[in-house]
């Protein structure tokens, strides 16, 4: 890094940053950003340290173009910035109270519209004063490109006070092999996005414990936990991604290393001596990346990884309790290896499918006691052992598959690209709108309000311009009532994934039509009759429209994307979070240069 950069160190008040905050100006990188991980004890205690105007550690920034507007890439403090923020939105109170909205300018605008509601008991004005009073000491530097700011973040944890050893390999890295594991990674975990986020979308991907409920992801629902994998502290130091990094180099190269920490680093070419040499483990990983391709790569990972878990969740099962009679913590994510490859061998490299899961269920059941375990769990480290074992669990089921006929890839993409959909709504709410079905519960009669409702959000959406493309998903309820009032009428069983309720529509449809295809059919000549204009945008929807599984439920898929404005009912509706918004005529010029003076606009 070099010494003339455009450094400026300065104070600025809490109620200031808290300003810029609400206005979205602070980005997380999250190539190298971790997630939130402090507790609410943590939280609690820094609020504390304001309280009392004992001094803090500087903020680090870095000032970037993002989208055509400046902003603030946060590099060092993006915990202290959550826990400042969050205590004066109300998600979390001291020993004494709940932050006093009426202090700051700001916090009195969002109480007046709705948006921030007091609670009680409040502290005490005075002491809120201090807080927002408080001088923060703030360091914004200018960068010549993203490598530098990653080091820099790499630089600051580098004594390992802060980061795990897998955060440290992954913060900063440069490669095909870093990427890859991030994407699969956050794509199991569930807080998958985009590689920069808004830090006040940041809790929405972020994982609670029982007491941050204001997290969007609950650690006790992703697979890692709920399957007794690893635990909940080493899922926070993200032992799940060196699972993954594990996972891959076995599957792309022809003679794997031992599954050790030593090898991970080399083939992150990571080193404490920032001068030392790159590993040649480092070279051969990349080159076999770009020989197979990162996309083939991850689409292969994620289609043996949903035949896992799809085979446990529909059969009701947890993957420990099912291999193990008295399972040890420590081997189970070793075994999960060996279960993962074997299904691997089978599905990607032999293209077999599962024909019968109930004889899979029962022959994996306590495989773990009679094939997987070890005396020494060190010998799971090596690769010759592992690989023996896999083999070996390979001639106990492979009985349970057959010859593959589906030749169509989509096929097997459409299980993590609906995950994707899923996981993206959570910071991206005006692309997405899901629905649990088109019959009233009670009434027991189909709904055309609701269809042309569907109608007029995906005109909204495709407002958003030309680049934009979002979804309305039948057969999906964003809250447990719902879910339970289809599972109460229609019988069934929801499956529950990233904050969402599954049912499908396969229940409805055969309640309240002689079959689904009558049931589908009855919602294509109503989209049909909806007042949208152009007509063409119509025809686009129902030549997209289609019906898909997703662990064993079937839904139904509408895609909106359009390259000129979509009129509803005489109307121009654009999307704004989760509402249909109309323009008024004087702002139509807005939507429409979106389209046609794109140039303008960028």
């Amino acid at each position: 890094m070099t010494s003339d950069k455009n450094l400026s160190i300065q104070g600025q008040h809490i109620q200031t940053i808290y300003s810029e905050f609400i206005n979205r100006r602070f980005l997380v990188n999250r190539k190298y950003q971790r997630k939130l991980a402090w507790t609410i004890e943590e939280k609690r205690n820094f609020i504390d340290t304001l309280q009392n105007g004992l001094p803090i550690p500087l903020f680090l920034f870095a000032e970037i173009n993002y989208e055509g507007d400046k902003v603030l890439e946060v590099i060092d403090g993006m915990q202290r910035l959550d826990a400042i923020f969050s205590f004066i939105e109300q998600k979390f109170k001291l020993k004494d109270g709940f932050f006093d909205l009426s202090t700051t300018a700001d916090t009195i605008e969002l109480k007046r519209k709705g948006i921030l509601q007091q609670k009680s008991p409040i502290l005490d004005k005075k002491t809120c004063i201090n807080i927002a009073n408080y001088l923060l000491p703030i360091s914004k530097t200018s960068f010549d490109n993203e490598y530098e700011i990653e080091d820099s973040f790499r630089r600051i944890n580098s004594n390992g006070r802060h980061l795990s050893a897998q955060e440290l390999r992954q913060a900063g890295a440069n490669g095909s092999f870093p990427e890859v594991v991030r994407i699969i990674s956050s794509q199991i975990r569930g807080d998958f996005s985009n590689d920069s986020l808004f830090l006040n979308d940041m809790s929405r991907i972020s994982i609670s414990n029982r007491r941050l409920e204001y997290y969007g992801l609950n650690l006790f629902e992703m697979f890692w936990i709920n399957h007794k994998i690893i635990s909940h502290s080493a899922l926070r130091a993200s032992r799940d991604e060196e699972i993954v990094a594990h996972l891959i180099s076995n599957i792309i190269l022809e003679n794997s290393l031992n599954y050790t920490a030593s090898n991970l680093d080399a083939f992150y070419g990571f080193s404490p001596n920032p001068l030392a040499p790159t590993p040649i483990e480092k070279s051969k990983i990349e080159s076999a990346i770009e020989r197979i391709s990162k996309k083939q790569i991850i689409n292969q990972f994620n289609i043996t990884f949903d035949l896992i878990e799809e085979l446990l969740e529909s059969n009701n099962k947890i993957f420990r309790d099912l291999i193990y009679r008295n399972p040890k913590t420590d081997e189970n994510y070793r075994a999960f290896h060996v279960i993962f490859m074997a299904f691997y061998k089978l599905h990607i490299v032999e293209n077999k499918r599962i024909n019968d899961h109930k004889g899979l269920i029962i022959e994996l059941k306590n495989i773990g006691d009679d094939l997987i375990r070890v005396d020494s769990l060190k010998q799971l480290f090596h690769h010759k052992e592992m690989s023996n074992r896999v083999n070996a669990l390979i001639g106990r089921i492979s009985k349970y598959f057959v010859e593959s006929d589906i030749e169509d890839p989509a096929y097997y993409d459409w299980t993590k690209e609906f995950s994707r959909i899923l996981m993206q709504s959570n910071t991206e709410q005006n692309l997405f709108e899901f629905k649990i079905g088109f019959y009233d519960f009670e009434k027991k009669k189909f709904n055309k309000k609701l269809v042309y409702k569907v109608a007029k959000t995906l005109s909204a959406i495709a407002n958003l311009g030309p680049d934009k493309i979002g979804y309305v998903i039948v057969g999906i309820a964003d809250t447990k009532a719902d879910s339970d009032k289809y599972c109460e009428t229609y019988g069934g069983r929801a499956i529950k994934k990233n904050n969402f309720y599954i049912n499908g529509i396969s229940e409805e449809a055969k309640k309240n039509c002689s079959s689904l295809e009558t049931y589908i059919h009855q919602i294509k000549e109503e989209i049909k009759q909806a007042p949208v204009e152009p007509k063409e945008f119509l025809l686009d929807l129902l030549s997209n429209f289609k019906s898909r599984i997703y662990f064993g439920k079937e839904v139904l898929i509408f895609k909106a994307q359009s390259n000129k404005p979509v009129w509803f009912d005489g109307k121009i509706y654009r999307r704004e979070h989760s509402h249909n918004v109309e323009i008024q005529i004087n702002q139509h010029h807005v939507v429409y240069d979106k389209f046609y003076n794109k140039s303008k606009i960028d």
